[in-house]
């Protein structure tokens, strides 16, 4: 049976990279030379290394939840910044460009008809629901085309094409 590689230096180095959420598992275990397999075995019965890692995974998970936030206050009220325009001429004889004026251009990111969606409904489902819901009475219905059809009586003199119309008619008011 080989040592086993669970030592203080190498839970030290493992609890460092996984601090950076750029790493991910299959990196950090190539840089401390352990399978992904040793890493879940030990996150599964080392309660010291198992609660380091569910610490550094809660702190990330607050740091992208605040920065979510941030992004969406931000994109919800719009947002000013400079931008730096760096304007260059091209030597034709030596072929290098040669910086001939840098300027600061100010910029405005209106506010996202998105994220104020997002956040309205997020944030007050009752009264931005995902669906409006519409109930339409078949009473509704009935009076409303009763009184399309007789509309359609002043309009239309023919007596064969109106028994027409009012046959269809019939057909969707009594079924």
């Amino acid at each position: 049976m080989r040592p086993s590689k669970y030592k203080k230096e190498y839970i030290d180095k493992i609890i460092e990279l996984r601090s950076d959420p750029t790493y991910t598992v299959s990196e950090i275990c190539k840089a401390v030379k352990i399978t992904e397999e040793t890493y879940y075995k030990w996150k599964n019965t080392k309660k010291s290394f198992s609660d380091a890692i569910k610490k550094v995974e809660q702190s990330h998970l607050s740091k992208i939840k605040e920065m979510a936030r941030n992004s969406l206050a931000k994109k919800i009220a719009g947002y000013n910044y400079d931008e730096v325009v760096m304007e260059q001429t091209l030597n034709q004889e030596t072929n290098e460009k040669k910086l001939v004026k840098k300027r600061v251009v100010k910029k405005h990111i209106p506010p996202s008809d998105t994220c104020i969606i997002f956040a309205n409904k997020t944030l007050d489902p009752e009264n931005f629901p995902e669906r409006q819901i519409v109930e339409i009475g078949f009473a509704d219905i009935n009076d409303k085309m009763i009184k399309f059809f007789n509309n359609l009586k002043k309009e239309i003199k023919d007596p064969e094409v109106l028994n027409l119309i009012a046959a269809e008619f019939r057909k969707v008011i009594d079924p």
